[in-house]
C-alpha cells in the first residue's frame, strides 16, 4: 500500500508542476495540447495575472543608415626607389686633381665646385689671349680714328675689325678650356662615395662620384594590362617600403608608356614619393597600392554585421521593429561593409543586438562618447 500512496503523491506533484508551467510557456500548453490535455483555463490564469499593467518594453539601441559606397578595385605592384635625377660626374679633359670640393654623402648645391684639375697652361692661354685681345682693340681704335681724317683705307679698318673680333673669340675659347678644368654639379642633390684622391691622373672616361637628387623619388612599376584604361597621369597611390615598415607614403604617376610590352603584357609606368625630410633612400623597394573605382554597393557600419551558421545578417528596423535580414558581405573595410540584400536608406541597428529578437520593438538612443 505504501508503493500505491507514493505513486499516487508522485502523480499529483508531476501534475501539479505541469500546470504551473503551462500556465506560463505557451510552447507547454502546445505539447499538454497534443496529447489531448484542455490548456484553456490555465491559458485564461495565466493571461489574466500577466495583463494588468505590463506592457511590452523596448530595447534601446544604436542605428545606423545604409548608403551607398563603391567598392575599391586595388592593384597591388613592387618596385624598386630612384633618384629623381641621378648623374655620373666626369672630368671633360685629362689632368691631375687638385682638390675635390665635396665630402661623400654632402649635400651641395648647384653649381658648386666638386673637383678642380691642374690648369696651369689654360690660365697661360687666358692671359695670352687678353693680351692679344687688348692689341687688338688698340689698333682698331687707332685705325677708326685715322679713317675719320681719311688717314687709313677702309680696307685696313674692316681688317682691324675682324682681327678684334678674331682676339674675342680667341678669348672665349681660352676660358672654355680653363672651366673646363673645374667639375660643377648640375644640380642641387646629395654626393656619393668617390674613388678619386687628390693627386690621381684623371681622363674623361674616370668616374668621379654620383650625384643624387633625392628631393623625390621615383618608381617603375608595371602594371597588367586589364588595367591600362584605368590608369592617367596625376593618379595618387600610396606605397610602404620593409625599410620603414609603419609609415605610408604618397605618391603620383608621372609617367606612363605609350605601349604595351607584347612579352610580359604589361604597362610599364613611372610614379613619384614626397622625399623631402630625406628619409627615403635610392634602393629601396616598395610595395605599391593603386585603388580604382568600382560599382556602387549598399555600406553600413562593420558593427551591424552579425554572423549565424548560415551566413551574415543585420538587424533591419522596420516601423519600430526589428527583423532579421541575411545579407552577403561584397568587401570590408576598416570600419564599414559593403553588401547587398539591403537598400539605401534602410536603418540596421550597429549596437544593442544582444537584447533583440525577431519583432522586438526598439528605441534609438546615442551612441556612446569614445574616451578621449
Amino acid at each position: 500500500m505504501s508503493m500505491v500512496r507514493q505513486a499516487i503523491v508522485s502523480i499529483i506533484v508531476l501534475g501539479a508542476a505541469g500546470a504551473g508551467i503551462a500556465a506560463f510557456s505557451p510552447d507547454a500548453r502546445d505539447l499538454l495540447r497534443r496529447v489531448g490535455i484542455d490548456t484553456g483555463p490555465l491559458a485564461l490564469t495565466a493571461t489574466e495575472e500577466a495583463a494588468p499593467g505590463r506592457a511590452e518594453r523596448s530595447v534601446g539601441v544604436v542605428t545606423a543608415t545604409a548608403e551607398e559606397a563603391r567598392a575599391a578595385t586595388r592593384l597591388r605592384l613592387i618596385g624598386s626607389g630612384r633618384a629623381l635625377r641621378s648623374v655620373t660626374l666626369f672630368a671633360r679633359s685629362t689632368g691631375e686633381v687638385e682638390e675635390l670640393g665635396f665630402t661623400p654623402g654632402e649635400k651641395v648645391a648647384r653649381g658648386t665646385v666638386l673637383a678642380r684639375l691642374d690648369s696651369d697652361a689654360e690660365e697661360i692661354a687666358v692671359s695670352r689671349a687678353r693680351v692679344a685681345l687688348s692689341e687688338a682693340s688698340a689698333a682698331f681704335e687707332r685705325l677708326t680714328a685715322l679713317a675719320s681724317r681719311r688717314i687709313a683705307s677702309q680696307v685696313d679698318l674692316d681688317e682691324a675689325d675682324r682681327a678684334r673680333q678674331r682676339a674675342e673669340l680667341d678669348l672665349r675659347t681660352a676660358e672654355l678650356d680653363l672651366e673646363r678644368r673645374l667639375v660643377r654639379a648640375p644640380f642641387d642633390g646629395v654626393m656619393g662615395l668617390s674613388e678619386v684622391d687628390v693627386g690621381d691622373l684623371i681622363g674623361a672616361d674616370t668616374a668621379i662620384a654620383v650625384l643624387d637628387d633625392r628631393s623625390k623619388l621615383e618608381i617603375d612599376l608595371y602594371a597588367p594590362e586589364r588595367f591600362a584604361a584605368l590608369i592617367s597621369l596625376g593618379q595618387t597611390l600610396v606605397a610602404t617600403s620593409p625599410a620603414a615598415p609603419d609609415q605610408l607614403f604618397n605618391g603620383t604617376v608621372t609617367a606612363i608608356d605609350s605601349q604595351i610590352d607584347p612579352e610580359s603584357r604589361t604597362l610599364r609606368l613611372r610614379a613619384a614619393i614626397e622625399n623631402s625630410d630625406d628619409a627615403l633612400r635610392p634602393g629601396f623597394s616598395f610595395n605599391v597600392i593603386m585603388a580604382f573605382p568600382g560599382e556602387a554597393h549598399v555600406a553600413v557600419p562593420a558593427l551591424a554585421v552579425q554572423w549565424r551558421s548560415d551566413g551574415p545578417y543585420v538587424w533591419k528596423v522596420t516601423e519600430g521593429t526589428v527583423g532579421q535580414v541575411p545579407v552577403k558581405v561584397i568587401e570590408r573595410e576598416d570600419d564599414r561593409v559593403l553588401l547587398s540584400g539591403i537598400g539605401v536608406g534602410d536603418v540596421v541597428v550597429t549596437e544593442g543586438v544582444q537584447k533583440l529578437r525577431p519583432g522586438t520593438a526598439i528605441s534609438e538612443i546615442d551612441a556612446p562618447a569614445e574616451a578621449g
